[in-house]
């Protein structure tokens, strides 16, 4: 049965945010076995620039099926009560700071969907991830308000005195 199980985390490639921000990922675990699939655990490389925070609702999935939960911190049809999804991190560092590795799904096979009969451990899955620290957006300088008022200054008393000259002649 190996191979059988397969997990993909979604985003499947970097996911880039400022310092101090939350970012998530979400999955799909995919059975390709006569078996009940039920996830028993869900580990992690270790984060140096991040806090994460496991998410996972340890799923049950069906023989030759699959089941996708998207990562969300708010409400909606998939996700009743957020956090939803594997994993959040809480960013930290400098800017270009990133964190890479894999998660590794573990679970058990069940030849019923009420898990009284035990077909033995699943084989492993995994599925890498990347999250990071973005660097700074690149400022454009404004244009200083003195230089402005300045110009507009400037404009006037020359205005001004082309009106005088005019009147003088």
């Amino acid at each position: 049965m190996a191979g059988s199980i397969f997990l993909t985390a979604i985003p499947s490639g970097p996911t880039l945010a400022s310092a101090g921000s939350t970012v998530g990922y979400g999955y799909t675990i995919t059975n390709n076995t006569k078996f009940f699939y039920q996830a028993t655990s869900l580990a992690t490389d270790s984060f140096v620039f991040g806090t994460p925070n496991l998410i996972f609702d340890f799923p049950e999935v069906l023989p030759n099926s699959s089941v996708t939960v998207l990562f969300s911190q708010t409400p909606n049809a998939s996700c009743a009560t957020p956090d939803c999804g594997a994993l959040e991190v809480t960013l930290a560092g400098a800017p270009g700071a990133v964190d890479s590795g894999l998660f590794t799904l573990s679970g058990e096979f069940y030849s019923d969907f009420n898990e009284t009969i035990d077909a033995g451990a699943a084989p492993d899955a995994t599925a890498p991830y990347s999250v990071g620290v973005a660097a700074s957006p690149t400022s454009i300088p404004e244009p200083s308000s003195l230089g402005l008022c300045l110009m507009v200054l400037l404009g006037v008393l020359i205005f001004a005195s082309l009106r005088s000259f005019q009147r003088a002649s």
